[in-house]
């Protein structure tokens, strides 16, 4: 059974409070597997991004934390109702920043999905 790998959860990307007004987003890579085709990365703050052959992401990926894509925008509608209900730890910069992740994910996110159902692999 192949399977739809998206690398790292957005909480791995490292939220972690700094004090009592704000939470730093670091800046991570994530990958979605693209099954026969490898794998397409980007990082989560700067506008990098990558295309892995799969002999290559095969040997890369191991190790790895995955999650589906599904898993991935649930991660996301958590991150951001904390954000919700947590005014004093998502200031106005931190939500820019969790916007912009999101952003940046969201190509991740599609092209692993469509490799899935390519595959004709249930969400």
């Amino acid at each position: 059974m192949q399977k739809m790998l998206l690398i790292g959860l957005l909480i791995k990307i490292a939220l972690e409070t700094t004090g009592c007004n704000s939470i730093t987003i670091y800046d991570k890579e994530v990958c979605g597997d693209l099954g026969e085709y490898g794998a397409h990365c980007a990082h989560t703050l700067v506008d990098k991004k990558r295309d892995i052959p799969k002999a290559k992401w095969d040997k890369e990926r191991v190790g790895y934390l995955c999650v589906s894509p599904r898993a991935y925008t649930d991660t996301e509608t958590a991150i951001d109702q904390f954000c919700a209900t947590n005014p004093n730890l998502c200031n106005y910069a931190t939500r820019e920043q969790v916007e912009a992740v999101k952003g940046r994910m969201r190509p991740v996110v599609k092209k692993a999905q469509t490799a899935r159902a390519k595959a004709h692999l249930s969400p």
